[in-house]
């Protein structure tokens, strides 16, 4: 924060120095230029959380999709083998198995 401050006043010194400005208008713009570098710094503090987010929500929409699609193949395929109930009668064991 300092370091912004530093950084307007040195900017709008000229001004100060040439009279067209006031030392409460230089206060302003300080304040002014260090409100705007927080503002543009909020984005690389906050990367990490926003990249966490994207790459949870990507992850999230990825399941959604993969379910519907499974909805849908479960809907449009023939019944499997093992859904179709038969009468299969037990086997009948002989012989000798030595």
């Amino acid at each position: 924060m300092f370091a912004g401050t530093r950084i307007a006043w040195v900017l709008c010194a000229p001004k100060f120095l040439a009279g067209s400005m006031t030392l409460g208008e230089l206060t302003q713009a300080a304040a002014a230029f260090v409100m705007v570098q927080s503002a543009f710094n909020w984005v690389v503090d906050n990367y990490q959380r926003l990249a966490d987010w994207r790459s949870s929500a990507y992850r999230v929409a990825t399941l959604l999709r993969a379910l519907d699609d499974v909805d849908r193949a479960d809907s449009t395929a023939p019944p499997q083998q093992a859904d179709i109930q038969q009468d299969i009668p037990a086997a009948k064991v002989s012989g000798d198995y030595r």
